[in-house]
């Protein structure tokens, strides 16, 4: 509170202790209540936890064996003393030998290639437990700021004419705590929720499909179909790498055992331990920023003024916890017509959805816009339930998306599937008629139930758009349906414009040079690759149609596309007008226009309610 006044407003002392209250108040409610938060994927968590644990075991096994040879004796009552001497000489050589060793470690020390066992010693955590909380306190008193932090003053009225939006007050300061991505991290053996700004080097964190890595890390333990997206690191388009736990690149930048900051993960789920805080990464200026992230751009759209942009802005803020990363944004949320929202079986059985749903569908029917829920997991009963909330809505039934996709055989053939550029060739004819009979049959008053496959919903979509009527708002919940937002992100490229370093590290092109930019820990100029790395997964190419060799002589299998294929670009023909993501902090939340800070229907019925005001000269259709 002292260092509040003394940085706050000298000219109104009283607002500014009530501020600082509230503030603090509200950290420590939104603390509370997040530590409290369970894991979005129980099962899968539990499992790994298990991997986990198993890991830890046999880690220390190795290190029981280690400290048993240096340390052991041979019975003292039948050992004569000329082999007492002896012993004692041998146990003093070897405790030197290991004194060495760990220097030489310790010198050698890599990211990704340096040994668990020692990379434990040196973070001084555990495996399964992760840090005990003495650890952690003292560590995180020794990091530098993130930059997460959003500086909140005085709610005092000379700050309402400050040209600043969105401005440094209270209600932004609630819209920004929403939209900070948790992250589940293990301490003390117990899961608990970290911002970025909270995870240190040592920790054990948790990430699933969809998330944002919160710093550069070692991968621990994955599933099988985990996959992480780098582009940003080497600026390749579609650089997907399968996850593994052994070193497979000599550069860090290039390995796939590990996470790098701001990584997204597309597919599966893992465990890894943070080698670095959020304020510095591997790659050269990586710095990750969890709240300057969300930048609004102030360009007012024709037909509206600043005054109720801004009144607007705040009032979606306040009222629904809705953040437009623009003012022109909101001109086309107001001005849709088509709402499309992937409800999954997790959002739905969150508490007072029922209820949200029974609101959403009241909304859109008095303002005349058509809904449509895509199935996502829900059962037989679950649809049954949202068509009984929406007073009767009809159910179509394409085919239903397999809740976990399948990753048998090559590894390299999961990745091809997240990033398909032949996906519009897997909707049939007769579904395409199917599809166009939908989007032209829906109604205001009826809302839709579908139960659909990743290629059809994008048909959908396409079809939606087709319509120039049609204003297109598409809610994501979750990261449902991956290989759909992958392609509407534009990242299905024609043949020979993508490179997945996918089961190498490698990229597309022969030979394999890495990118590492000036200054980070590793430099090479060019990487071998490991040979059980190719064995693991074979490379895929997409420029080259041969084979070629490597610096170890190791062969790359190069996979072609066939020129009777034709590459579609969803991004230009099927994204929706606005892409709305509710309550997916991570990648989803990166990519969206419109961010909902809580996954929760009704605040989108809200949201769609403080709209109601824009003036009707102001609903423009996008082109």
């Amino acid at each position: 509170l002292s260092l509040w006044l003394l940085s706050g407003d000298v000219r109104d002392p009283e607002s500014a202790i009530v501020s600082a209250c509230y503030n603090g108040c509200l950290a420590y409610f939104l603390r509370i209540r997040r530590h409290h938060k369970m894991s979005p994927h129980p099962d899968v968590f539990n499992s790994l936890l298990d991997n986990l644990t198993s890991l830890r075991d046999e880690v220390s096994e190795k290190a029981n064996e280690d400290l048993a040879f240096r340390t052991k004796n041979p019975d003292k009552k039948e050992a004569t003393q000329e082999l007492q001497e002896t012993t004692k000489l041998l146990m003093e050589a070897c405790e030197k030998l290991y004194r060495e060793k760990m220097k030489i470690e310790e010198q050698q020390y890599e990211e990704h290639g340096s040994d668990l066992l020692f990379l434990s010693r040196f973070m001084k955590t555990s495996l399964r437990d992760g840090l005990d909380e003495t650890r952690y306190r003292e560590k995180i008193v020794e990091l530098p700021s993130c930059g997460d932090a959003a500086k909140v003053v005085s709610r005092g009225a000379w700050l309402c004419c400050s040209s600043k939006f969105p401005p440094n007050q209270w209600w932004w300061s609630e819209t920004v705590h929403a939209l900070r991505p948790v992250y589940t991290v293990i301490r003390d053996g117990r899961p608990c929720s970290a911002f970025a700004s909270e995870i240190v080097p040592g920790d054990i964190v948790f990430l699933s499909a969809g998330q944002k890595a919160a710093t550069d890390g070692r991968i621990l333990v994955h599933s099988p179909e985990a996959v992480v997206e780098v582009t940003h690191i080497t600026n390749r388009p579609a650089d997907i790498r399968v996850c593994a736990t052994e070193q497979t690149a000599a550069a860090a930048l290039e390995s796939r055992n590990l996470v790098l900051l701001r990584s997204h993960v597309l597919s599966g789920a893992l465990f890894y331990m943070a080698v670095r805080s959020c304020s510095s990464g591997l790659a050269q200026g990586d710095v990750g920023h969890e709240a300057s992230s969300f930048e609004v751009c102030t360009e007012v759209p024709p037909g509206v003024s600043l005054n109720l942009c801004r009144a607007t802005f705040k009032r979606l803020c306040t009222k629904a916890v809705i953040a437009c990363k623009s003012f022109g944004v909101m001109s086309r949320m107001a001005s849709s017509n088509v709402v499309v929202i992937l409800l999954s079986s997790e959002l739905f059985r969150r508490s007072g959805q029922l209820d949200a749903v029974t609101q959403l569908v009241k909304v859109c029917k008095l303002q005349r816009r058509r809904l449509v829920f895509v199935s996502c997991g829900l059962s037989s009963d679950e649809s049954q339930q949202v068509v009984d909330r929406c007073g009767g809505a009809s159910v179509v039934r394409l085919a239903e998306e397999p809740a976990v996709p399948a990753t048998s055989g090559d590894r390299s053939s999961f990745v091809d599937s997240i990033i398909d550029p032949t996906i519009s060739q897997q909707v049939s004819d007769a579904d395409q008629l199917r599809v166009k009979e939908v989007a032209e049959g829906l109604s205001p008053d009826t809302p839709c139930v579908l139960h659909i496959l990743q290629a059809q919903l994008l048909f959908l979509l396409r079809s939606l758009r087709a319509n120039s009527d049609n204003v297109v708002l598409f809610g994501v919940c979750g990261f449902h349906f991956p290989r759909c937002f992958v392609a509407l992100r534009g990242e299905c490229r024609p043949s020979g414009q993508h490179g997945i370093a996918g089961a190498v590290d490698g990229h597309a092109g022969s030979p394999r040079t890495a990118v590492v930019p000036e200054g980070s820990a590793t430099k090479h100029s060019r990487v071998a690759p490991c040979p059980e790395a190719d064995n693991d997964a074979k490379v895929r190419t997409a420029t080259n149609t041969t084979a070629c060799s490597t610096e170890m002589g190791t062969p790359m299998r190069t996979v072609a596309q066939s020129p009777s294929q034709p590459s579609v670009d969803w991004a230009s023909i099927a994204k929706p007008h606005v892409l709305l993501s509710l309550g997916s902090i991570g990648l989803v939340s990166d990519e969206a226009d419109v961010v909902v800070g809580k996954p929760d229907l009704s605040c989108l019925a809200s949201g769609f309610s403080v709209l109601q005001q824009w003036p009707a000269k102001a609903r423009s259709k996008p082109p």
